[in-house]
C-alpha cells in the first residue's frame, strides 16, 4: 500500500511573536508543529537569514522544536519558520520582526515644576519617555515618606498622573515606568507646595 501525502504541516503555535519586545539577549525560539500523517521531519528557524535546523527523532504528535539563541543585539530581528514533514511537505510562517530591547526607559517630569507652590486640590503631573511606555505609575506623598504607587495613563511616549485632592504641605512626587519590553525605569522624583 501506498500512502500518498501530499498534505503540507500544520503550524499551531511559535514564539517570539510578530512585533513581540523581548527584554533578554538570549531568545528560546519556539514552535509547536503536526502533520497528518505522523511526525514531522524538521524544523528550520532563519534568525536574521541565518538557518538552525531541529530534526524530529520522536513521533509524538505535535512535535515541539526549541533552540536557544546567541546574544542577540538589541533592536529588530527578523524570523522566518519552515516545517517539513517526511514526505517533504513544506510549510513557511513569512519572515517577521520581533525586537530585543534591555534598556529601561528614561522618564521625564514636565509638571510639577521643581519647588513650586501650587492651589490646593488636584495637581496635574504629566511628563514624557525616553521610549514608548506600556505602563506608569506615581505616588504624591508628604515628604519624606513613601506611599504605594497607582497607576497613571499613558499615550506612547507621554504620561498624566493626577493626584488625589492635596491639603496645604510639602510633597514629593515619584514616578516609574515600564517599556514594551517589561523594564522598569529607575523612580524620578519632584517636590514641590500646596498652599
Amino acid at each position: 500500500t501506498v500512502f500518498v501525502d501530499k498534505t503540507m504541516p500544520m503550524i499551531q503555535s511559535y514564539y517570539p511573536a510578530s512585533g513581540m519586545f523581548i527584554n533578554n539577549p538570549v531568545v528560546t525560539m519556539q514552535a509547536t508543529v503536526e502533520d497528518n500523517a505522523g511526525p514531522v521531519a524538521s524544523v528550520t528557524f532563519y534568525l536574521d537569514s541565518l538557518p538552525y535546523s531541529v530534526m524530529n527523532s520522536m513521533n509524538a504528535q505535535p512535535f515541539m522544536a526549541s533552540w536557544l539563541s546567541p546574544d542577540l543585539f538589541e533592536g529588530i530581528h527578523t524570523l522566518r519558520i519552515e516545517i517539513m514533514d517526511i514526505a517533504g511537505n513544506m510549510m513557511n510562517i513569512g519572515e517577521y520582526t520581533f525586537t530585543i530591547d534591555t534598556t529601561a526607559p528614561t522618564v521625564m517630569i514636565n509638571l510639577p515644576q521643581e519647588g513650586f507652590t501650587y492651589p490646593m486640590g488636584v495637581v496635574n503631573c504629566s511628563g514624557t519617555f525616553s521610549e514608548e511606555c506600556l505602563s506608569v505609575s506615581g505616588t504624591v506623598v508628604p515628604n519624606p515618606v513613601e506611599g504605594d504607587y497607582t497607576p497613571g495613563s499613558v499615550s506612547l511616549t507621554n504620561w498624566n498622573y493626577p493626584t488625589s485632592p492635596l491639603s496645604t504641605g510639602t510633597y514629593t512626587l515619584s514616578v516609574k515606568a515600564v517599556d514594551l519590553a517589561g523594564n522598569m525605569s529607575v523612580p524620578v522624583t519632584r517636590m514641590f507646595l500646596v498652599e
